[in-house]
């Protein structure tokens, strides 16, 4: 734990995986169907490591990566704890005649998305004289991967090219994360292909977090949870009981008391009206908070919480710092070396991004993740106070 990178880090990503525990067993509780984790982009930046073996305690045995190398890191983890009967799907599919054997040599199951891959894996399949697991994704309407309507048309003239599989799962994605008319139009376009290649005995995924919370009708049999999974706030219109799994916290490295008129940040993007106190935090664009957060204009300015009270970020941000308003604080200067908390603790990432997902996956490998739940069992084990002991026992 106590490695350098980690004991004199400006900045800590830190994980409850007890709340990430809670989210899956609740999601998978709560309709007929299976939720599957998509740990693709490494959790979302969480890390594999760190998440699947709590999704496999917790009763998962459904995982979706994006690429082969992701699923090798998964497949390990798998093997070393001994889970037996885990699958784990492929989102690209085959990209090269070199993965064909790793996918059958570590029980990885391709999802195919053009005939290309179909043929590819059926002609492996015929070689190996065996019918190995696949799935098949259908590009119903969003345009960038699956097999394409043309060809769903050459397999509904021609439904030998899939006999050879053993089909493990038919999918598709939705476009919209809401209940509009595209995605009724994708639902029965997916139904007739389901209808017409006779897929009827196969399980079936249409939908991710928001097309599950957007209405019933789009789940299936498998819901490809990926950032539901890690309490991201943007399902709040909806009734659910999941949880934060995960808090950024940066360190107050500076105080500065700056006469009225001085200027703040690259391209003098903030002028002090009167005289004022402000924090800088060592934290910026190369740990992963883009630039546009600032840039781009909001109803409520991005903040930060410093013993859970908000204060205003300030001026541009930068490769390295992020300064905050601390004016309204009774005693400014009190606060250096103290630790902020990005966002609120509904949110990891609270008004300061309009799109959660992008964030999670941008936060850079510089910031170190850390299972709070090393620390302190208390069951609000993201609450300041216990971040602020876990910070002091890294310290150590």
């Amino acid at each position: 734990m106590n490695d350098y990178k980690t004991k004199y880090a400006s900045n800590y990503l830190f994980i409850d995986t007890d709340a990430l525990s809670h989210n899956w067993t609740w999601l998978n509780n709560s309709f007929n169907g299976t939720a599957g984790a998509v740990i693709k982009a490494s959790s979302y930046g969480l890390y594999i490591k760190n998440t699947m073996p709590t999704l496999l305690k917790s009763g998962c045995r459904i995982f979706f990566v994006a690429s082969i190398v992701e699923a090798l890191e998964a497949i390990q983890i798998v093997v070393s704890l001994r889970y037996e009967d885990v699958k784990i799907y492929v989102l690209n599919g085959i990209l090269s005649e070199q993965e064909l054997d790793i996918f059958y040599e570590n029980n990885l199951i391709p999802i195919l998305n053009t005939l290309s891959q179909i043929s590819s894996w059926n002609e492996y399949c015929q070689n190996k004289n065996e019918k190995l697991p696949c799935g098949i994704h259908f590009d119903t309407g969003i345009g960038r991967y699956g097999v394409s309507p043309n060809e769903v048309k050459e397999l509904y003239q021609d439904r030998s090219l899939l006999d050879d599989l053993n089909i493990d799962i038919v999918m598709s994605h939705l476009s919209f994360a809401s209940n509009n008319k595209k995605n009724d139009e994708q639902k029965a376009y997916f139904d007739e292909i389901i209808e017409k290649l006779n897929f009827h005995n196969i399980t079936k995924s249409l939908s991710a977090t928001d097309g599950y919370f957007a209405d019933d009708k789009y789940r299936y049999d498998v819901v490809r949870f990926g950032i539901g999974l890690y309490g991201f706030n943007g399902v709040d219109n909806h009734d659910h009981d999941l949880k934060v799994v995960a808090r950024l916290v940066s360190k107050v490295i500076a105080i500065k008391n700056l006469p009225q008129g001085y200027t703040v940040g690259y391209n003098d993007t903030y002028t002090t009206p009167k005289d004022e106190y402000l924090a800088t935090i060592a934290m910026g664009y190369a740990d992963g908070m883009m630039r546009e957060i600032y840039d781009k204009p909001q109803k409520i300015a991005p903040f930060a919480l410093i013993h859970n009270k908000p204060y205003k970020i300030t001026g541009r941000i930068s490769m390295d710092y992020i300064v905050l308003n601390v004016d309204q604080h009774h005693d400014p200067e009190k606060l250096l070396n103290e630790w902020a908390c990005i966002g609120d603790q509904n949110s990891l990432l609270s008004n300061w991004v309009n799109n959660e997902r992008q964030l999670y996956c941008t936060i850079s490998t510089r910031v170190p993740r850390i299972n709070i739940g090393n620390f302190n069992p208390d069951k609000e084990k993201l609450s300041y106070k216990n971040i602020k002991e876990a910070l002091i026992s890294i310290a150590k």
